[in-house]
């Protein structure tokens, strides 16, 4: 039910992909989805009728932002949504708000983007296929882009580089500081601002999702998953990461 769709020149370096999704042949009367935390924003154009995410009804457009918890999204046969999908601090290009307020929610897109977010619908509405949706939609992009965020975004990169390169070490935010050459006052002025989370949750979610996907591998070829080699310091302490990005313990 789900199709993605590559992004074209220059916005592929901010975007990581399209989406989209259309619900009609699910069995029964709603379709439950579970997502896991992440790093990654969303716009999601809803064009058709009203889903619910995290127990509330959305029914216009809007900014799912980087989320640090698990998001429960409910969807019924006639809804079809079309998705623009960030890489992490991606979205730093196309708004000038910190991304410090734009953390575990789901943003009316007008109040990002003001009078545009109706003329960018209206277009999208009128849209016959896929194809110009994602024309219409790049034309949108490149309108916002803001070119004096290019340093915040790189970065931003830069220091994502650095905690995944010592996610698994206790004194990873010292290590990528000596590594970018700057100052900790200048790391942590700039960090939350554009990344949107602090150094040291930034870190737990990398290491999240680098064990959550090694996880994932080792039971689908029935092998043992050693959360030992992600830096965790025991069961009990993988367990409480897990529960709380995942909302269910691992076992579940």
């Amino acid at each position: 039910m789900y199709n993605l769709y590559p992004v074209s020149g220059k916005l592929s370096v901010f975007v990581d992909c399209y989406w989209e999704s259309n619900f009609k042949d699910i069995v029964g009367e709603c379709y439950s989805e579970l997502f896991v935390a992440q790093l990654n924003p969303n716009i999601i154009v809803n064009l058709s009728d009203t889903y619910v995410r995290n127990n509330v009804t959305i029914g216009q457009s809007a900014l799912n932002t980087i989320n640090t918890a698990a998001i429960n999204f409910l969807h019924q046969a006639s809804n079809h949504l079309f998705g623009i999908r960030f890489k992490p601090a991606g979205l730093v290009m196309f708004t000038s708000i910190g991304l410090d307020e734009l953390r575990d929610a789901t943003i009316d897109l007008k109040d990002i983007f003001r009078e545009d977010t109706e003329r960018f619908e209206n277009k999208m509405f009128e849209c016959k296929n896929t194809k110009e949706r994602i024309a219409v939609t790049e034309s949108f992009l490149i309108l916002k882009l803001i070119e004096k965020n290019l340093e915040k975004y790189k970065f931003s990169v830069a220091v994502q580089n650095g905690i995944v390169k010592y996610f698994d070490d206790s004194n990873c935010v010292s290590k990528v500081v000596e590594h970018l050459n700057i100052t900790h006052r200048t790391f942590d002025r700039n960090f939350k601002n554009i990344l949107g989370v602090s150094p040291k949750k930034l870190q737990r979610l990398i290491r999240f999702q680098k064990a959550f996907e090694m996880m994932h591998m080792s039971f689908q070829k029935d092998k043992f998953f050693n959360f030992y080699m992600f830096g965790y310091f025991d069961q009990a302490h993988f367990s409480k990461e897990f529960k709380e990005f995942v909302s269910m313990s691992p076992q579940k």
